[in-house]
């Protein structure tokens, strides 16, 4: 039904005056899909012009496609883990909790997930994890070292059969370098007692961001659970 409003309010003939309804429209067609900033827009804005429409309309079908794909990734990871009677247990940085979340947006979250430790901080890290002020300070917070390490001491706090840890760089301001650019991101996997390293860098804003860390680490999860049920 959104999906349907949606199409249907994008490719309407836009007035040339200002349109509030238009965009109250829109907004409660994508609400079940659009983060809640979206549908304020109907309300802080009173007048725009025919040009800003279309381009909000193309932005709001952006999202509601992402979405959606979305989704459909985490079934697949929470299907994955299911099939393989695996539970899992996350070590969050750059994604701030994200990817626990998304998780329990679909079914059958309660079979697959342990837990997740939001480790935003360095001094979480330190704390709650035990690492090292030392090795921060050498390869700092966001860094293949650093997610090694929380995911190698995730099972001291959770009971699971596979662990991720996720760090990063959404935003500028942080450990950015050249050769280590806002965008970049670390994940680790811990899983039948062997480590598992991927590095990606995205584009955009800091939530497109860490959505695209979401995706890569459950794409990275579900790659490294297949790849070693073949070798059985």
């Amino acid at each position: 039904m959104a999906i349907a409003c949606f199409l249907l309010v994008t490719f309407l003939p836009l007035p040339d005056l200002s349109v509030p309804s238009f965009l109250s429209c829109m907004a409660f067609s994508t609400l079940s899909c659009a983060p809640f900033e979206y549908f304020a827009i109907a309300f802080n804005f009173s007048k725009l012009t025919k040009k800003q429409c279309l381009v909000c309309a193309l932005n709001m079908r952006h999202i509601l496609l992402i979405t959606t794909s979305m989704k459909r990734l985490t079934n697949r990871l929470i299907k994955t883990l299911q099939q393989n009677e695996l539970t899992l247990a996350l070590g969050e940085s750059i994604t701030c909790g994200l990817a626990a979340h998304q998780l329990n947006t679909v079914k059958g979250t309660m079979d697959v997930l342990k837990g997740s430790l939001v480790c935003y901080h360095p001094d979480t890290k330190m704390h709650l994890l035990g690492i090292s002020k030392r090795m921060i300070d050498t390869y700092t917070a966001e860094s293949k070292e650093v997610t090694e390490a929380i995911v190698k001491r995730l099972p001291k706090l959770f009971e699971a059969n596979i662990y991720a840890a996720v760090t990063g760089l959404a935003a500028p301001g942080g450990s950015e370098t050249k050769n280590k650019p806002v965008g970049t991101v670390f994940m680790s996997l811990y899983y039948k007692r062997k480590l598992y390293n991927e590095k990606k860098l995205f584009r955009g804003n800091p939530m497109h961001v860490k959505k695209k860390a979401c995706e890569a680490l459950y794409e990275f999860i579900i790659k490294t659970i297949n790849a070693k049920s073949k070798q059985l």
